[in-house]
């Protein structure tokens, strides 16, 4: 009602009804500007984003590129957990976060509906889901709840021996294998991309791209450095560096070369499937060699004396190991974390994106595996 407006000039029903009619539109102006707070909170809900949105890594990327979460609850929900689940934190706090993805397969992590904690599935390893060239699978991994700095792991130099006990009187013979243990100290693997902030941070298809490429290039280190890594300098120590495993040299390779090597694994690795894993030049080199004059090749469809190959980029080195893969350990600190540089170069609108992995890996039994080093 408008105070300041003097009625009195009229008579007394006249008045009345202007009186009426100012606090109608007074009433009307106030529903109206109700109306319109409520339509701007829900389009600052609807853009702040909701835990029920389904998971997007450019969202993601955009709000570590911020350093502002606000927009992504749903992205930093499951950061979160994946931190509590793995007892660790990101490098960066509110920068970087954590992708549900590892190297030997990746724990699914969704927010229970009634207790509000963790639930876990395992699925595919990072990088190409199921790969023909990726072997981290078929390894033993270890997973610590919050475990941080070396950790301590069984190795035995071969399996213990079985006694046959002839009668109930009978005692099992002291065969037991040497046992030590290995001292794992995490390898930590990082790689930096740069790419159109535009391209990545605003289509769903170039996050995905960038974080793949990532994971990959993550992956296929990995992979060289359980083969081939020095043991120093940071470097995981590879098998065939491994003074514990039986590697030999593959100058000039035979095939009465890799029958020793089948030899020694068939022997000793107990009943679990055998695979080899070769480098691709270790490979290019067995498929041209043959096994005996007109016999064809040592490395034929995949396959070297019936066991499956394995083959893997990341090196120029010419390596071949027989093994077990059940008896490799490898330890994993953490998912894969990932951190956006929104000013990698800034005048251009280039954005730089970095990618960590943390692991380690040993020989469970050492006689699972034999190395065939230096192939030619």
């Amino acid at each position: 009602m408008n105070e300041d407006f003097n009625y009195g000039i009229f008579d007394d029903e006249t008045a009345f009804k202007l009186r009426l009619s100012d606090s109608a539109k007074l009433r009307r102006s106030g529903e109206l500007l109700a109306l319109e707070a409520a339509e701007m909170f829900a389009q600052a809900a609807k853009r702040r984003g909701s835990l029920d949105d389904p998971f997007s890594l450019a969202r993601a990327l955009q709000a570590s590129g911020d350093n502002r979460w606000i927009n992504a609850p749903r992205e930093e929900m499951e950061s979160a957990l994946l931190a509590k689940a793995w007892g660790v934190q990101p490098r960066s706090p509110g920068s970087s976060f954590f992708i549900n993805e590892t190297l030997s397969g990746r724990r699914a992590l969704t927010a229970a509906g009634d207790g509000g904690g963790a639930v876990g599935t395992e699925v595919p390893a990072i990088g190409v889901p199921n790969a023909a060239n990726n072997f981290l699978g078929l390894c033993t991994v270890i997973r610590p709840d919050g475990a941080a700095g070396d950790q301590q792991v069984p190795r035995f130099d071969s399996l213990p021996a079985v006694t046959i006990m002839s009668s109930e009187t009978s005692t099992a013979s002291d065969g037991t294998p040497a046992v030590s243990a290995s001292a794992l100290t995490p390898a930590n693997l990082g790689c930096y991309v740069t790419s159109s902030r535009q391209w990545t941070l605003m289509t769903r298809g170039g996050a995905e791209a960038v974080a793949r490429l990532i994971t990959n290039a993550l992956r296929v280190q990995a992979q060289q450095q359980i083969i081939e890594g020095s043991g120093s300098n940071g470097q995981v120590l590879g098998l065939v560096n491994d003074s514990t495993i039986t590697s030999v040299a593959g100058t000039s390779i035979t095939w009465a070369t890799v029958c020793d090597a089948l030899k020694a694994v068939e022997a000793a690795a107990g009943d679990a499937p055998l695979t080899w894993v070769c480098t691709s030049a270790a490979a290019s080199v067995l498929r041209q060699r043959e096994t005996a004059a007109g016999a064809g090749p040592i490395l034929r469809d995949n396959r070297i004396a019936g066991y499956p190959v394995i083959t893997i980029g990341g090196t120029g080195s010419a390596h071949a190991i027989l093994g077990r893969w059940e008896d490799l350990l490898i330890h994993e600190w953490q998912p894969v974390e990932i951190q956006v540089n929104p000013f990698a170069i800034h005048k251009a609108g280039i954005i730089g994106t970095r990618g960590w992995l943390s692991f380690n890996a040993a020989p469970l039994v050492a006689a699972s595996f034999y190395g065939l080093k230096s192939i030619t």
